[in-house]
């Protein structure tokens, strides 16, 4: 069960993180 949710976790921050450094960083190649 933890190791679903840390997955899912993972799968959501890598989501999220790539938004944020596209916003933060601009259009990347």
């Amino acid at each position: 069960m933890m190791d679903f949710q840390k997955i899912r976790a993972r799968a959501a921050k890598r989501k999220g993180g790539e938004a944020a450094l596209a916003s933060l960083l601009g259009p990347m190649p």
